[in-house]
């Protein structure tokens, strides 16, 4: 049952970081990751394993909130671009900058 229920999660949040917390069926679970193969020194980290532990903790509801801020700031820098493209003249075409043209 439970491969079943890590199975499900990794599909709803593939990329999920160490330590978040989700809402599953009314339960909670949180993402553990930790080295199965390392560097003779210990130092650099080959392999990771992942799974989901039931838990208590709340939900990450400010991470979740935060994910949605940075989107929609994307999204606003995205459009920006777009319209100073639009701005930008064709190939060839003179632009003129006025008195920092002169300079």
């Amino acid at each position: 049952m439970h491969e079943k229920i890590e199975a499900e999660l990794d599909r709803l949040y593939p990329n999920a970081q160490n330590k978040r917390v989700v809402e599953y069926q009314r339960n909670r679970y949180i993402r553990r990751y930790w080295p199965i193969e390392t560097s003779n020194s210990g130092k650099t980290v080959y392999l990771w394993h992942a799974s989901w532990q039931r838990t208590d903790q709340p939900i990450d509801r400010l991470l979740e909130e935060r994910e949605a801020i940075r989107k929609a700031e994307e999204e606003a820098l995205r459009a920006k671009d777009l319209a100073n493209a639009a701005h930008v003249g064709s190939i060839g075409e003179r632009i003129d900058f006025g008195w920092f043209d002169r300079c």
